[in-house]
């Protein structure tokens, strides 16, 4: 179960963490992109999840794209208004932090499939 939010959560770090450093945020923003997303992942996976469960896997994917990643985006956008340092505009900052991550997120569930099927 621990890994249903680990992985996500490495993932996303990993991937906005890198991105960030390369567009040039060091230091308190870097950890900033840390914590904004330990506060935001596992909440848009529990959502995920729990649409995934109650109405089903493919609509639930879907609404979590059209509805909990805009929320999510909007957050994070809120969180760097706020206390980015950097002189980074917050919301394409947050915009692209996170297609980096979506799209990093859909090509493991990709290959994640892809190999499992090859077992």
């Amino acid at each position: 179960m621990a890994e249903t939010y680990l992985i996500p959560l490495f993932l996303t770090v990993l991937i906005e963490e890198t991105a960030a450093y390369l567009i040039g945020l060091r230091g308190k923003d870097l950890l900033l992109v840390l914590l904004v997303n330990v506060i935001t992942n596992p909440v848009l996976v529990t959502l995920s999840l729990t649409l995934m469960y109650y109405i089903s896997v493919g609509t639930g994917q879907i609404l979590t794209y059209l509805i909990l990643e805009p929320c999510v985006i909007y957050v994070e956008y809120r969180f760097f208004k706020m206390y980015l340092s950097a002189k980074r505009d917050p919301f394409r900052l947050s915009l692209i932090l996170n297609l980096l991550s979506i799209t990093g997120g859909i090509l493991w569930q990709t290959i994640s499939k892809s190999l499992s099927s090859l077992c």
